[in-house]
């Protein structure tokens, strides 16, 4: 009777362990691709490992073919740290697409403004993203970022030509946005620069 235990038996045994404890572990393939090893450094917010993955060539036109479609830009702008910035200023000067749209059709300039990353946002609108860009329901990142109360985003879109008239699928233009969050300066941002509520 052999009782060493195979190599399947110890891979069960380190899984049952890690659920019991509740631990979370990424779980990276040596051979993963050089996309799959940018993901993981911009989750990871290692900026030698971003810079590898795109010394090593990336296959852009995999990149947003994720379970939501999220690019690895749409990835980025939620780093706010040093190694985060950093590594999305590689992104925006390699081949990644400033413009690239997730599964409700936002783009990272939409995800920037929702959460309110200044940083990224300036550093994708210098890119040239298209900020009249909307996402499914026809929100531009301007009804978003009012929607927010992010006062600073507002004024980077409306300095780079955002439509104050926009509407959303609803009718909603960014002024009724701020009016409906009560969002009371970016709604007196918005009047100076001449939105109209209706």
């Amino acid at each position: 009777m052999n009782l060493e235990p195979s190599n399947n038996g110890i891979a069960k045994l380190l899984v049952l362990a890690l659920l019991m404890f509740n631990t979370c572990v990424a779980l990276v393939h040596a051979d993963q691709d050089p996309l799959g090893q940018l993901y993981n450094a911009i989750t990871y917010e290692d900026v030698a490992k971003a810079k590898a993955a795109l010394t090593a060539g990336i296959d852009w036109a995999n990149d947003g073919k994720t379970d939501h479609q999220w690019s690895t830009l749409h990835f980025a702008v939620g780093h706010t740290s040093s190694n985060g910035v950093e590594i999305l200023k590689l992104l925006l000067s390699s081949k990644a697409e400033v413009n690239a749209r997730a599964e409700y059709r936002q783009t990272p300039l939409h995800f920037a403004a929702q959460s309110g990353n200044t940083v990224a946002l300036k550093l994708i609108v210098e890119r040239k993203a298209d900020v009249n860009a909307q996402q499914r329901d026809r929100k531009t990142p301007l009804h978003l970022a009012a929607s927010k109360g992010h006062l600073e985003i507002v004024k980077i879109l409306i300095e780079n030509k955002a439509d104050l008239s926009a509407r959303d699928l609803y009718k909603n233009t960014p002024l009724m946005c701020a009016v409906v969050a009560k969002h009371k300066e970016v709604e007196t941002l918005l009047r100076q620069h001449g939105a109209k509520a209706r």
